[in-house]
């Protein structure tokens, strides 16, 4: 059982983790997309 429940945890950091990075990475092609708009005009 306690096993099971550190497995889960671990599951759950390891998604929180992912979402972190792909929101990072929506960010900055964000901010990218902003900079290159602005250069443009």
């Amino acid at each position: 059982m306690f096993i099971l429940l550190m497995n889960e945890k671990r599951h759950l950091f390891v998604l929180c983790l992912f979402i972190i990075v792909e929101v990072d990475i929506l960010m900055k092609k964000y901010v990218f997309l902003k900079y290159l708009i602005l250069i443009d005009k």
